[in-house]
């Protein structure tokens, strides 16, 4: 079991990390960003009917569902601002987040002395990154726009995983996913007529892009999250967040030409550095009932 939980972390922090500079590809040959946004949850919300199908599953209806397509919009809009790397590294304080909202709606996993010490050099790194002026694109960018948006989706994404951990137990992960989807695509579909219209003609290299967005940077590592989930704490499965933002800045630069400048690397150092404080600090005190597959 402690195996297949490393494998899933690394594959859902992989996955997770390709997303934005997938996303920024298809934004840069001309794709609007609702209209994305609706392609990558069309082809999620496929990828996980086939595999219920095929498993004879329903989906399982949860009442956050419908807020799962507002971080994709939310992430869609930061990456028209921001690379994909500036991007990634905020979305970096996704087990920060996660840890709040644990303490807030999980009784047996509340916010240790320690954590704080690993939310503040944290925030002390999204500070920087926001007030940096840059945004790693060659040319333009709204770093701050770009991070308020990030951060928002951040917090909504958090609150739903976390949300999801109190009912773990009694669903397979992808009955769980299935109905997050599809909602996820009618929640994106009034957003997009309301903002952008009918969809129109897009180019076919946008057509690969955004199905490489929605199968294997959305829905394989979301299925993946909620498995982890009910194996271990909401915050321990937060720790895909190391691996995101390293690949998403790597990945940006060598396919993007994406810039990484000292002010960029310095606030991402520390919202990783915060997460690591965090992570060390629930290894060292784990949750009641928590698996120790991370000690």
């Amino acid at each position: 079991m402690r195996a297949r939980i490393w494998l899933a972390v690394l594959v859902a922090g992989a996955t997770m990390g390709t997303g934005g500079v997938s996303l920024r590809a298809a934004l840069n040959r001309g794709v609007p960003p609702y209209e994305l946004t609706l392609l990558r949850t069309l082809f999620a919300a496929a990828a996980v009917a086939l595999v219920l199908a095929m498993r004879r599953r329903r989906p399982v209806l949860d009442r956050t569902a419908w807020r799962v397509g507002i971080p994709f919009i939310l992430w869609t809009h930061a990456l028209e601002h921001a690379s994909a790397g500036f991007v990634g590294l905020l979305a970096a304080a996704a087990p920060i987040t996660t840890a709040i909202w644990a303490h807030l709606l999980l009784p047996d996993e509340p916010l240790r002395a320690a954590t704080l010490t690993g939310l503040a050099v944290a925030l002390a790194g999204v500070v920087i990154l926001l007030g940096s002026g840059s945004s790693g694109l060659a040319v333009g960018g709204r770093p701050v726009l770009a991070g308020v948006l990030t951060m928002s989706g951040v917090a909504m994404a958090a609150f739903c995983n976390v949300y999801a951990k109190r009912y773990a137990g009694r669903y397979d992960a992808i009955e769980v996913t299935g109905i997050q989807f599809v909602v996820a695509v009618v929640v994106v579909a009034v957003a997009t007529l309301a903002v952008e219209g009918p969809p129109g003609a897009i180019p076919p290299t946008a057509w690969w892009i955004a199905a490489y967005s929605g199968v294997v940077t959305s829905a394989v590592p979301w299925a993946l999250i909620l498995w982890l989930l009910r194996h271990i704490s909401a915050t321990y499965s937060a720790v895909t967040g190391y691996i995101g933002p390293l690949v998403a800045v790597l990945a940006g630069a060598v396919l993007l030409e994406e810039q990484l400048g000292p002010d960029i690397a310095i606030g991402g150092v520390l919202v990783l550095g915060g997460v690591f404080l965090t992570h060390r600090a629930e290894v060292r005190s784990p949750p009641t009932g928590a698996s120790s597959a991370f000690d």
